[in-house]
């Protein structure tokens, strides 16, 4: 399947699900997150959830972070470069929603790429290689070209793998995990 057709598909197959499964689903991944990794003390890259595109609820995520005192990175988009920023969360206040409906920092300490030891990856649908498809910009590829070579990637979502992506191209990096309710994959 190319990519095209993956946005299409997996966008509409998550506006199927109801506002009380997407919580279910997404306290699912949490747990195994939560179980999989040992984040004490590490800095993680977590995306925060577009309400509109019903992603799934990574403040599940968040809570976890907190309690085991992880540095969480936030990003914020510049869509001018399609490059990514992180500043460390410090609390629900400084958010606020942008023009693109992502909820994002209006203020904090930068978190340099380097410095990142997870990223938690967003995406609509990955196959059984490990590679991803998100909203087609480069957002993630471009930040996994700046982060240390030892930096966990995983990649989350509600669907299970799918065979293969069909477009491939020497942008697009893979992930090293995937989580979703029903499937732990190291790849």
């Amino acid at each position: 399947m190319i990519k095209s057709d993956c946005r299409k598909l997996f966008l509409e197959k998550r506006k199927q699900i109801s506002a009380e499964e997407r919580t279910q689903l997404s306290q699912k991944i949490c747990d195994t997150l939560i179980h999989s990794f040992d984040f004490t003390g590490r800095n993680v890259s977590l995306f925060l959830p577009i309400e509109s595109k019903h992603e799934v609820d990574t403040f599940l995520i968040i809570n976890k972070l907190k309690q085991v005192n992880s540095i969480i990175g936030l990003p914020i988009a510049d869509f001018q470069t399609n490059t990514i920023k992180h500043y460390i969360y410090e609390s629900l206040d400084q958010l606020k929603i942008s023009e693109y409906g992502i909820p994002e920092p209006v203020y904090g300490k930068e978190l340099n790429p380097e410095e990142i030891e997870f990223v938690i990856v967003p995406l609509l649908c990955a196959d059984f290689r490990g590679y991803r498809v998100g909203y087609g910009k480069g957002f993630y590829d471009r930040l996994l070209d700046r982060v240390s070579e030892k930096c966990i990637t995983i990649g989350i979502s509600y669907f299970e793998l799918i065979d293969q992506i069909d477009d491939i191209n020497e942008f697009d990096k893979k992930l090293m995990y995937y989580c979703s309710p029903t499937q732990f994959i190291q790849f």
